[in-house]
């Protein structure tokens, strides 16, 4: 992975190298919550058809739907279980290079979505 690639807007980085990116920025930030700041930077543009898929929801409930049927077209290696009670609507993400990043990927992931929920459907619907 070199600087170019980072900044070519058509590039995609693969999802090794994009664990191995978030682990040398949580490496440079000790202590600072990097993965978290940089949660709260990301535009939703960044995730393509995944969020798009959220926006075209009118709840909560029919986003994370969505999510599991289609969570193919950001990973081809992430493992996704939709868990449906009749209390809670649960998702369960196991992704294999979690092993790789301790969970950073994982992190950044769970915070970006958390993020675009909340600016979405309101705090409120967490």
């Amino acid at each position: 992975m070199s600087l170019t690639s980072l900044l070519d807007n058509d590039a995609r980085v693969s999802e090794l190298g994009l664990h191995r990116l978030l682990t040398l920025i949580d490496k440079a930030l000790p202590g600072k919550a990097g993965i978290l700041e940089l949660a709260k930077r990301i535009p939703p543009s960044l995730f393509g058809k995944e969020v798009a898929l959220i926006f075209q929801a009118s709840t909560l409930e029919q986003a994370m739907l969505l999510w599991a049927n289609y969570y193919d077209l950001l990973s081809d290696s992430i493992e996704v279980e939709l868990i449906d009670s009749k209390n809670h609507l649960a998702v369960r993400i196991h992704h294999p290079l979690d092993e790789t990043d301790q969970g950073i990927g994982g992190d950044l992931a769970l915070a970006v979505k958390y993020r675009f929920i909340c600016d979405y459907f309101g705090a409120q619907a967490v």
